[in-house]
C-alpha cells in the first residue's frame, strides 16, 4: 500500500469523528470513519511532534497507521487497503510523559502466528515522568478494529488486570507468546535460580497475560532458556564485564610487556581462589569452553597472596546484537540440542540472524553442562 496519511489530514478526521462531521473532500468521496475511544481527555490535546507513520497487517487486511503522542493520550489513526480510515484515542499510561513516536519506541512486536502469518501485534514504550524507568501497551487489531489489548498479569493464578506491562523487550517463543528477559537469582550455596515469565497472546480475546513459566527438565524449551541465561551470565564475567571487586588493587609486573598491572581482589561469596572459580565454571560448561574462557579473558583472573584477583579490564559488546530466540528443543537421551537465532539490528533494519547450535548435557544432576556454546555479544 502506498498512501499515507498526512498529519494535518489526522487531525481533521479526528475532530470530524468526535463532532460527527465526516471529512470531505473535492476529488474523491468521504471515506468511512469509525472513532475508538479509550480515553476521557483527549479534547484540547497538545500535540508533542506530528506523527509516525508505519505499515501494520492483520489476517484479512493491510493497513497504513499513523501515531502521534498528545500531553494525554496517544492517538492512532488507521487506514485499510480501501481507504477506509479510523481512530484509536487511548490515554497515556499514569505517570508517564508524552514522547515523540519513532521506530525506537513503537514497532511491531516479532512473533509466531503460523496459523496467522500476517497478524501483527505493535508494542509501544512509554517512559515514567521524571525517571530513567519505561513501561509499555500493545496494540492489535481484531475483525477490522485497531485496539488496545487487555493487559493481565496470572504469575499467582490471581488474573490481575495490568494497566501497562512493566516489560519493554520481548521475544517470540511460541506461537503467540513471548518472553521478556530472564531473571537470575543467586541461592546460598552459589547455584542460579532463573525465573521465567512469559505473555500469551489470545486473538480472540484480544489479551496479553503474563505467567510463570517451568524451568525443569520436563519443559524443555524454557529449561534451554534458563540454561541460556546462565551460560551468557557467567561468559560475560570473561569478555565485556567483571566481578565485583574491593578498593584496594595490587600490582603485579607482567614480565611480556614489562609493565605493572593492577589487579583487583574479587568480591564474590562463589569462590575466593582461581581454583575455586574454575571449578565453579566447570559446573555449567564443559572443560573446552573453560579452558576458553580463562584462555581469552580480557580479565586474566590469577591468585595474588592467595586470593582471587582479576584486571579491571573489559572487552566492548557489539551493541548491533539483540535478543536470542531458541527455534526448538530437540530432546535426546543425554542432551538437548537447541537451533539459535539472534535479533542484529544494523542502520536501523532488524534481521534475524542464525547463530551456532547450543548444546547441554542433561545427565550431570543436578544441573545442565554446556557442551556447544557460543556467546551471542561478541
Amino acid at each position: 500500500m502506498n498512501r499515507l496519511i498526512p498529519f494535518v489530514l489526522i487531525i481533521f478526521i479526528i475532530t470530524a469523528c468526535s463532532t460527527g462531521q465526516p471529512p470531505v473532500s473535492d476529488s474523491e468521496p468521504a471515506a468511512t470513519s469509525v472513532t475508538t475511544v479509550v480515553s476521557e481527555s483527549f479534547d484540547n490535546a497538545v500535540y508533542s511532534g506530528d506523527g509516525y507513520t508505519f505499515e501494520f497487517s492483520d489476517s484479512t487486511d493491510n493497513y497504513i497507521i499513523t501515531a502521534v503522542c498528545t500531553d494525554r493520550d496517544i492517538i492512532f489513526t488507521i487506514e485499510n487497503r480501501f481507504y477506509e480510515v479510523s481512530t484509536c484515542i487511548d490515554s497515556l499510561p499514569a505517570g508517564c510523559e508524552s514522547t515523540l513516536l519513532s521506530e525506537e519506541n513503537c514497532f511491531i512486536l516479532p512473533g509466531r502466528f503460523p496459523s496467522d502469518p500476517a497478524r501483527e501485534l505493535l508494542q509501544v514504550i512509554f517512559r515514567k515522568t521524571g525517571a530513567d524507568e519505561y513501561v509499555s501497551k500493545i496494540y492489535g487489531i481484531k475483525d477490522g478494529v485497531f485496539m488496545p489489548l487487555e493487559l493481565f498479569d496470572n504469575t499467582l493464578y490471581t488474573m490481575e488486570h495490568l494497566s501497562v506491562l512493566p516489560d519493554t523487550v520481548l521475544i517470540p517463543t511460541e506461537i503467540n507468546k513471548f518472553m521478556p528477559p530472564a531473571e537470575l537469582i543467586y541461592t546460598d550455596n552459589g547455584s542460579y535460580v532463573v525465573l521465567i515469565n512469559t505473555y500469551t497472546f489470545d486473538p480472540n480475546a484480544m489479551t496479553f497475560t503474563k505467567a510463570t513459566e517451568k524451568t525443569t527438565f520436563d519443559n524443555p524449551l524454557y529449561y534451554g532458556y534458563a540454561a541460556m541465561a546462565v551460560c551468557n551470565d557467567l561468559y560475560s564475567y570473561f569478555t565485556d564485564r567483571t566481578f565485583a571487586v574491593q578498593a584496594e588493587f595490587e600490582p603485579f609486573f607482567n614480565n611480556s610487556t614489562g609493565m605493572d598491572e593492577y589487579y583487583f581482589a574479587v568480591n564474590d561469596p562463589r569462590f575466593s581462589t582461581l581454583a575455586e572459580l574454575e571449578s565453579y565454571i566447570r559446573r555449567y560448561f564443559s572443560e573446552e569452553i573453560t579452558a576458553e574462557m580463562f584462555r581469552q579473558a580480557p580479565q586474566k583472573y590469577r591468585d595474588i597472596n592467595g586470593k582471587l584477583h582479576t584486571l579491571q579490564v573489559n572487552n566492548v559488546r557489539d551493541t548491533s546484537l539483540g535478543s536470542v530466540i531458541l527455534t526448538d528443543a530437540l530432546v535426546e537421551d543425554v542432551s538437548n540440542l537447541y537451533p539459535v537465532e539472534q535479533f542484529r539490528t544494523i542502520n536501523g533494519v532488524t534481521t534475524l540472524e542464525p547463530l551456532d547450535d547450543f548444546i547441554i548435557a542433561t545427565n550431570n544432576p543436578p544441573g545442565f553442562v554446556a557442551q556447544k556454546y557460543k556467546y551471542p555479544y561478541k
